[in-house]
């Protein structure tokens, strides 16, 4: 019996995780572990904390622009456990989530492109996007772009399946 062919939607799919496995393969040894050059998340992080301290939760006043990343900080505020009570346990966690999230990002990026595209070229832009230095630094630490971008994503995929029902 011969073994069965995958079809192009498996093997689109098994091309997305391997370029997410990748692309958090490559960047795993650049992630910071504990801040960032900038200090963005050392003043995202204290406002957290703070918040969480106070009790004043998105309206602490030390949260840097929380209506533009509510959901942001609503992660952390709402974490369990007191990851969100402590600097020094908050500041990894949201570094490691911002490169996995990342890492899913390459995924849906892949299927975005693949809509418009053949596989290869589906491939180099994903990889284009993904090693410019904004997308690639931006994985390291904990940056709030890194799950809007996902927000982004799916919203683009969702117009796209939309615009597909009416053409």
């Amino acid at each position: 019996m011969e073994p069965r062919k995958p079809t192009s939607r498996q093997l689109d799919l098994l091309i997305a995780l391997g370029l997410s496995a990748a692309y958090l393969i490559a960047t795993f040894p650049w992630i910071y572990q504990d801040g960032f050059a900038e200090h963005d998340c050392y003043v995202m992080g204290a406002g957290v904390v703070q918040a969480t301290w106070q009790g004043t939760g998105l309206l602490e006043p030390m949260l840097y622009f929380p209506v533009s990343q509510p959901l942001y900080y609503l992660l952390f505020l709402n974490w369990p456990g007191p990851v969100a009570e402590n600097l020094n346990g908050l500041i990894p966690l949201m570094n490691r989530l911002s490169w996995l999230a990342m890492g899913v990002g390459v995924g849906l990026l892949y299927g975005i492109i693949r809509r418009v595209a053949p596989p290869a070229w589906a491939g180099i832009g994903v990889v284009a996007a993904f090693t410019t230095p904004t997308l690639f630094e931006m994985g390291t630490y904990g940056h709030p772009s890194s799950l809007a971008l996902h927000a982004s994503f799916l919203s683009l995929a969702s117009l796209m399946s939309l615009m597909s029902l009416l053409i």
